[in-house]
């Protein structure tokens, strides 16, 4: 029994040097994923007859891939059966490739949506974004935090029978959505910020009838919500976590972002 070759994730060719010693002489390989074989295929040039070492191949599919296949050689003639010895080969995993078409321009006060990147096998894909001050992936869709420029990264990292696919990017440019009533928020103010404990948000605002409060983390979780009916307002922020968040303040003209740093 001779070495592979041409090994696929689905198939290959089985090699093997056979002597009929003059002989006609039926040659076949066994394969399969144990010892046991379990299934036999004729080689290419068999029968064979005379007295040299005579090279016989045999081509298969319809294999697993990623999977280790045992295989041999079988002659039978007149004078019995022979077999070659026990050789094993292991097939490739399937490739994928992404497929991630150019992202629309979005406006901040848009709805989170599904960047739209496939796989050529199905599988699912992953996003990630490279400035989560513009947009983050929650569950899996896009979420737009405020306005600039981010790129969304496409991927997928196989499993046990495909390899990882070459990672696609795509920009996303992301402007103030315009809903957002520049004049009510000519003078809005937030500070200290960073902040460590106490946070004052100023609309400057003599006529208020409802302004909305909302903190978001950078996985788009809302970790604080509150109506006001006031132009200027406290929120304790000492029982948050460190980090980058996203303050949205919203009154009935629309809704303004603004980045915050917790210490």
């Amino acid at each position: 029994t001779d070495a592979a070759t041409d090994v696929l994730s689905n198939g290959a060719t089985l090699n093997a040097t056979v002597n009929a010693n003059n002989s006609e002489t039926t040659v076949t390989f066994e394969y399969g994923l144990t010892t046991a074989y379990g299934t036999t295929i004729t080689a290419d040039e068999s029968p064979l007859s005379g007295l040299s070492a005579t090279p016989v191949t045999a081509a298969i599919s319809a294999l697993n891939p990623n999977a280790t296949y045992h295989f041999r050689v079988l002659a039978t003639n007149s004078e019995g059966t022979s077999n070659g010895e026990d050789l094993t080969f292991t097939t490739l995993k399937y490739d994928q490739v992404i497929t991630f078409a150019e992202l629309p321009d979005k406006e901040t006060t848009d709805i989170d949506f599904d960047p739209g990147a496939t796989s050529s096998l199905g599988l699912e894909i992953s996003y990630t974004s490279s400035d989560e001050l513009v947009a983050t992936i929650v569950n899996n869709m896009v979420h737009l935090v405020g306005a600039g420029t981010t790129t969304i990264i496409a991927y997928q990292t196989g499993n046990d029978t495909v390899n990882a696919a070459t990672p696609v990017e795509q920009s996303l440019t992301v402007t103030e959505g315009t809903g957002v009533n520049e004049a009510q928020f000519a003078n809005l103010r937030m500070y200290p910020n960073p902040v460590k404990d106490l946070l004052t948000i100023d609309i400057e605002k003599t006529i208020i009838d409802k302004v909305e409060i909302s903190i978001i983390d950078l996985k788009g979780e809302v970790i604080f919500h509150k109506y006001f009916n006031d132009s200027k307002f406290q929120i304790n922020t000492d029982t948050y976590n460190p980090g980058i968040y996203i303050i949205e303040v919203k009154t009935s003209n629309g809704s303004k972002k603004l980045k915050l740093l917790i210490e």
